[in-house]
């Protein structure tokens, strides 16, 4: 039996209809990866992104109703695709890489390069 009030579920269709009809853009494939990274149990640290970007992140998700098995295969070989050539990425500014080097360099260290 289905629960949703009509304005939902005709909401629902019609982003259904939308997405089956046209190619994910790249902000919905974000959303896809990043779903099926956190149902594979990945600890993304999303709350360190901005928090427009965190909005814009569930409103995305929250609008994406169901993606097919093809799609869903075709969005991760594009991912995976994409970040074949890199090597390694850098984190930018000071504090974040103190944060990645945590207890990898001394407390002096540290300290001096903070000041």
């Amino acid at each position: 039996m289905n629960n949703l009030s009509p304005i939902v579920s005709a909401q629902l269709a019609d982003t259904h209809a939308r997405l089956k009809n046209a190619r994910l853009t790249r902000k919905q494939k974000a959303v896809v990866i990043t779903k099926f990274l956190i149902d594979y149990g990945a600890d993304l640290p999303l709350s360190q992104l901005p928090d427009t970007i965190q909005a814009e992140l569930f409103h995305q998700m929250s609008a994406i109703p169901m993606v097919n098995q093809s799609t869903l295969a075709e969005v991760i070989s594009e991912f995976a695709h994409e970040l074949d050539p890199v090597g390694l990425v850098f984190l930018d500014g000071l504090t974040r890489a103190l944060s990645q080097l945590d207890g990898k360099i001394g407390p002096k260290t540290a300290s001096k390069i903070r000041k």
